[in-house]
């Protein structure tokens, strides 16, 4: 079945055709591709791997904060490379041509745009923390992707705040279709995201969940609530996550979990408060992110 046939919304319409489309979730710590069949709106094709630039910070302030001391470039040009690769592999893996390649389209937190695009994160470091730029919407393909030998265009999803991406941006498009009026969206990754929908109304909000509940050691996130699930039923660890006996898992694993979902459960209920509702009032809650997510 079609994910989608036709749906238009904020600006951007999806419309059934002929050929093949790439979509990509570029997080910090992981990345998703996919190979999209337009006319039939299913995936032929996907394949993630970690985002290189890792290596200069495992959250979304340590990257802004390398990019403002003189590492724009070098950590620009390590994620077009990267996803150029990618791109190239995928339609390979897919059994198709460039030419059958029709666009492109990218989801991702501000900052990995701001890092893709090659724009100044000044902004993004400092109060207010605002976005500086817009992105242009629709870019060429040889400007973003040059590696890829794609002639197509590239479109961005556009960001909500300067810790509210695109990838809440699709969300919201994809859960709203779903026709509940008061809804939470979570994105649960290194940089958790969050919107609640209320008959009209969008507030959103961010919590630096870090890596936590990204996928560890081939394990991803919902394994390692399972496996807690059964320390605990067994006694090796009690109700305050302190592990008395061996397991999979570290101390500071378990900690860095429970600060993680801290943090986010903060973040949720000043958005359930400051919105005058109780829990009760929500239609839906919708997860998406690294927790759901496995590698391949």
């Amino acid at each position: 079945m079609p994910i989608l046939e036709t749906f238009t919304a904020s600006g951007f319409s999806v419309e059934a055709r002929e050929g093949f489309g790439v979509a990509m979730d570029i997080g910090t710590t992981n990345i998703v591709l996919a190979l999209v069949d337009l006319l039939k709106g299913t995936i032929i094709a996907r394949h993630s791997f970690i985002n290189p630039q890792k290596p200069f910070g495992p959250d979304v302030i340590s990257r802004i904060d390398a990019a403002n001391n003189g590492r724009l470039d070098e950590l620009s040009g390590l994620i077009k490379e990267s996803l150029g690769d990618g791109i190239k592999g995928i339609i390979k893996s897919g059994g198709v041509s460039n030419d059958e390649v029709k666009g492109i389209t990218i989801a991702g937190n501000t900052a990995m745009i701001y890092l893709l695009l090659g724009l100044s994160c000044e902004s993004l470091g400092a109060y207010p923390f605002k976005p500086e730029f817009k992105t242009a919407g629709v870019y060429d393909s040889g400007y973003v992707f040059k590696a890829a030998g794609l002639n197509c265009d590239v479109r961005v999803l556009p960001w909500l705040a300067a810790f509210i991406g695109g990838d809440i941006t699709a969300g919201l498009i994809l859960t709203r279709a779903m026709g509940k009026d008061r809804f939470l969206l979570i994105d649960l990754g290194t940089n958790g995201e969050m919107a609640l929908y209320n008959r009209g109304e969008l507030s959103v909000a961010s919590a630096a969940a870090g890596p936590a509940f990204e996928s560890d050691q081939n394990r991803g996130a919902s394994d390692v609530i399972s496996c807690l699930a059964g320390l605990i039923r067994d006694g090796i660890m009690d109700g305050t996550g302190l592990l008395s006996g061996e397991s999979l898992l570290t101390q500071k694993q378990i900690r860095a979990l429970q600060l993680a979902k801290s943090a986010i459960r903060s973040g949720l209920e000043i958005l359930i408060k400051s919105s005058g509702l109780e829990p009760s009032d929500l239609e839906a809650v919708y997860l998406a992110g690294g927790i759901g997510q496995a590698t391949d």
